[in-house]
This record gives C-alpha cells, structure tokens and sequence, in this order.
C-alpha cells in the first residue's frame, strides 16, 4: 500500500511525501533500486545533495551504468566541480558504449576542466554526432576553443549562438571573456557596460568591469568598479584582493595592505592572495609583517617553495643572515636548490663572511654547471671584490649558456674596461644597448630594460640618453609598483650618479636618500654621507 501511494506521489511531483513513504517501508525485497532511485531522485529535487548522491552510490555499485543513477551522478559531481571525478566514472561507461547525452556532455566538460582539450575535443564531436549543433555544444566548443588559446575558432562558435539568439547571456558573457583573451579590453568593456546599461547590473558585471579597466590602466575606474562589486557582493573576496591590485597602482599603499589582508581574513585559503600581501610589504619595507604572513604560508602551504622563498628575503631585509639562511635552506629542499644555493651566498656575503659565501657560489656552479644563473652570481661576487679576470671568466661561462642578457653584456664590458681592453669593453657596451633596446621595443612597460639602457649609455659616454632612459625607468617602476621601495633603489641610483657626474650635488643627494630609502644598502648609505658632506662644504 506504501509503495502504491509513494509511486502516486513521485510521479505527482510531491517529493517530501514520497521520501517519507519510502523511508518508512520496512520491506523492500525486489524493488530496491527503484525505491533507492525514487528517494535519489526526490532528495535531489529537495535539494538534499548528499542524500541523493548517497543513494546513487548504492545503485551505482552493482549498476555501474544505470540509466536513471549515473546521469544524475555526474550532475551531482558537476555542481560541486568534482571534474576528476566524473572522469574516472563516467570515462569506462562511455568507453562500453553508454551513451547518456547528459552524461556525455558533462564528460567533455569535465575533460576540458581537467586539461585533458585532445580527448574533450573528441568526445563533443560524439556529442555533436548525437545532437548535432545545439547551443550547449557550441558553447562547450566555444570554451574549448578559449582554453586551447583558439581565440577567432571560439569567437565563430559565439557569434553563431548569438547569430541564433542575440540574448544569449552566456555566449554574450563568454565573448566579453575572450575578447579580453584576444587583449581586446575596449571591446570587452562596451559589451558589460552594455549589460549594465540594460538594467543587468550585479556584482558579476561590475566586477569583470573592474578587471578590464585594471587591464586598460584605468585605475581609477576600476576602483570604482571594484568598490560597486562589494557593494553588491560585500564577502567577495576576488574583488578585495584584486581592489588591492588597484590601489596599489594608484599608490595608496597602506589601504592595499588592507584589502589584501580582508580577502584572506578568517584563516581564507589562497596561496596568491597571500603572496599579493606578503610581496607589498616586503616592498614597502614592512619586512616583519611580510615575515610573519610568511609563517602562515609555510604552514598552510608547506610545498609551497615560494613562501619558504620569500621568509628569507624579508629575514634578510632585517639583517638576520641566520634566519634567513635557515628559510633558504628549507625553500631549496622544497622546491629550487639552484637559486636557494645562490640566495645563501649572498646571506654570507652581506653579513662579511666573504670566504664561505665564495664556497657557496662555487657549490652553485659544481652542483648546477648548465645553469647561467649559478655562473652570473659568481660573477657578481668576484666583480665586486674586484676580481676582474675570474669574474670575467664567469660571465663568459654564464654568457654561453644564456646570451639573453643585457646586465649580463654590462658586467662583461665592466670587466674588460678594469683589465684595461678598452675595446671588448665598447662592444659589449653596445652589443648590451642593442640588445635592451630590442627588448624595449617588445616590452616597452618593463623598466628593467630602460635601467639596462642606461647603464649602458653611461658606459658608452650619452649622457643625455642616459638620463632619458634612467627617468623612464623610474617613471615605470614607480607606475608598475605604485610605491618607490625596494623595486626602484637602482634607478634612483642611476639618477644620482648621473646627477653627481654633472656636478649637481643637492639633485644627486636627494635620489642617493631615495636609494638608502628603497633598498637599506650599506653602500648607499655610505654614498649619502659623502654627497651631504660635499653639500655642506659648499655651503
């Protein structure tokens, strides 16, 4: 009689009635997968998930292909992002040729979530064979297309979906994104705004508004827009850290502190977010803070080397060489020896133990001969100790491994210059400038480039160009970075040195006591000593 009224209310759409029917039978001999199926599928429509899953795992395990438990499965699957999951089962079904169009679908999608774009792509052909082109398999081609960096074959798909429906929120929204794939951030930004114009505004438009003017370097629209989202959103995290981003630029460093530190507030996981927070305060020089974000990091992502990485650096900042030294160690355990060996010579070095960070240097180049790197840092140290002929026989080593240098070229050139070979040390001056020019030219927002040029237009006697190229550079960092701490020391050097050359003392001290500012170095501090005594003296 139980079973009669349960079927009565399933097939009636009174889900709660039927769920309460079946659970109360206490004999259900011979129509177990039918009351498993019932209860399944009434949970899944009172939204009770993991009772509906639960139930589809009993039919599952001696059904493994059923038609009515495994579709729903995958769907389950699907809504919680389990993409390796529908692969492992739904992938041998299919292989026996189960042919749920549903399951089918998911599959591909799943395939495509998982990386997997080659058999995705096969598996929506089947799909297509099935239901030829129906717009939730041009979609799924669409966003094949866009992960696999097809970009005109996934902007044919959308303009066919809209072609077929110019309403389309999804095909409209998928455009947006590939056109901001494609770089197209102008195009992009007219089409939300068009959405946001049509009365469809939440916190989703106003957020990838955000981005695209971020994109654009609008800063101040994208604060705005930024700021709408939380208004709409106010728990959305994206939006706070990328908020961040963008005063950031805007130079308002201590309120990007604070976004930062809101997006991973309450023990919120996200190893990027917490690099955003911990790299700005180690530029800002806030180097115990960045220490103690640091600590979180390695306990919340121990294999995460870059954390590891980074504790030495801030500990370093702090003149704790021991620390520091430790953190390396474990960063070069975990993930990079080559650069953890380099970055544990310098802590040697900085802290006068020349001798032992020279041991290391070379423990670089025995363990990591194929590695440019290993061989550069050695030069480094030797050209500073004004070691020329050794450090040159470095930088030649590291040249032959690496050609793409332009400091490289530089510190050769430095070399032959105090080995008294006027003549290597021009061409490769200018083979330095060529080169920084021609990365200029590609890279035209990298300031590393323009400090290249000017180094090497120093060397070569412009000085007007090297001033150019050392303002533009300052002029990037300070644009790229937001804050002039630690990034920009080299070229604040560059413009004091310049400055000094051309006997304009008070000019040169102010950016030597921007230098000292950004980076703490010893020498710049000794630099600043020596311009305000020479100031002073004028006066």
């Amino acid at each position: 009689m139980k079973y009669r009224t349960a079927r009565a209310c399933y097939y009636g759409g009174r889900y709660d009635r039927t769920r309460e029917l079946l659970l109360s039978m206490e004999e259900i001999a011979g129509i177990e997968d039918t009351v498993r199926w019932w209860l399944a599928d009434s949970s899944f429509e009172l939204e009770k998930y993991e009772e509906a899953e639960s139930y589809c795992d009993e039919i599952l395990r001696h059904s493994p292909t059923s038609e009515n438990a495994l579709p729903l499965k995958i769907r389950l699957l699907s809504m919680r992002s389990a993409y390796e999951e529908i692969v492992r089962l739904a992938g041998p079904a299919l292989e026996k040729g189960y042919r749920s169009v549903s399951v089918v679908f998911n599959y591909a999608c799943a395939l495509r979530r998982t990386g997997q774009y080659d058999k995705a792509g096969e598996w929506l052909g089947i799909l297509e064979e099935q239901i030829g082109r129906h717009p939730s398999v041009v979609l799924e081609y669409a966003r094949l297309y866009d992960d696999t960096e097809r970009y005109d074959d996934a902007m044919e798909c959308v303009d066919e979906l809209l072609e077929r429906d110019p309403s389309d929120v999804s095909a409209i929204y998928l455009k947006a994104g590939i056109l901001c794939s494609m770089d197209r951030y102008q195009e992009a930004f007219d089409i939300y705004r068009a959405q946001v114009d049509a009365g469809r505004e939440s916190y989703y438009e106003n957020y990838r508004l955000g981005y695209v003017c971020f994109c654009m370097r609008n800063y101040e629209d994208a604060e705005r827009y930024y700021r709408r989202t939380l208004e709409y959103a106010p728990d959305h995290r994206g939006a706070m850290n990328e908020l961040g981003d963008t005063l950031q630029k805007l130079g308002r460093m201590d309120e990007a502190v604070e976004y930062y530190a809101k997006a991973i507030a309450d023990g919120y996981r996200n190893a990027r977010w917490l690099w955003d927070l911990i790299r700005l305060l180690r530029r800002m020089g806030r180097y115990e803070e960045a220490l103690e974000y640091c600590k979180t990091g390695m306990k919340e992502f121990p294999d995460d080397g870059r954390f590891y990485e980074m504790a030495g650096m801030n500990a370093r900042g702090l003149k704790r060489y021991e620390e520091a030294i430790g953190y390396f160690e474990t960063y070069g355990e975990v993930d990079d020896r080559q650069d953890a060996l380099t970055r544990i010579a310098y802590c040697y070095e900085k802290s006068g133990m020349k001798e032992k960070a020279e041991e290391i240097y070379l423990k670089g180049t025995e363990e990591f001969p194929e590695e440019y790197d290993s061989w550069h840092s050695l030069g480094v140290f030797y050209k500073d100790e004004k070691r020329y002929e050794e450090a040159l026989e470095a930088f030649l080593k590291a040249l032959e491994l690496s050609s793409d240098s332009a400091y490289r070229l530089i510190c050769i050139g430095v070399c032959y210059e105090n080995l008294g070979d006027a003549g290597k040390a021009e061409e490769s001056y200018r083979r330095s400038l060529e080169l920084a020019l021609s990365k200029i030219e590609k890279r035209p927002f990298s300031p590393c480039n323009y400090e290249a040029a000017a180094e090497a237009y120093s060397h070569l006697g412009d000085k007007e160009k090297t001033v150019e190229m050392a303002e533009k550079a300052l002029e990037l960092h300070l644009e790229h970075f937001g804050c002039p701490k630690l990034n920009c020391y080299e070229a604040y050097q560059d413009m004091g040195r310049i400055c000094e050359t051309k006997g304009e003392l008070e000019e040169a001290l102010g950016y030597y006591e921007e230098a000292w500012d950004c980076g703490k170095l010893d020498e710049d501090k000794e630099t600043v000593e020596r311009l305000r005594k020479m100031v002073e003296g004028r006066e």
